[in-house]
């Protein structure tokens, strides 16, 4: 896409609804995160013992349906961040900036 083409671009704003407080957002999403990170420490063997025991405990499932729950959730939050970068640099572009020749200052500017 041209230079032209992107001032050019416009887009609305879109509303995303995210409401949760740090505290919220931890509680359910972090548990899963690091269950999933203590499975993939383990190899084969070991994760066979932890799942053999899951089962057991009539656990799996929900572990499971708590891992695509959070990859779902954490898969939206990429999106929102790709569209967000994609936007910032359009309009940083149109600021002036440029990643290669002039980028945003790292200090405030005064005004």
């Amino acid at each position: 896409m041209s230079a032209e083409a992107r001032k050019a671009l416009t887009f609305e704003g879109v509303t995303v609804p995210f409401d949760w407080t740090n505290e919220a957002w931890a509680a359910a999403w972090l548990p899963r995160i690091r269950m999933a990170v203590e499975g993939a420490a383990r190899d084969d063997k070991g994760l066979t013992e932890l799942f053999d025991d899951l089962t057991k405990r009539s656990l799996a499932p929900d572990i499971l349906d708590g891992w695509i729950m959070t990859r779902d959730h954490l898969r939206d939050i990429a999106e929102l961040l790709d569209m967000m970068l994609t936007r910032s640099f359009v309009v940083l572009e149109r600021l002036g900036y440029d990643p290669h020749k002039n980028v945003p200052p790292d200090r405030e500017v005064a005004a």
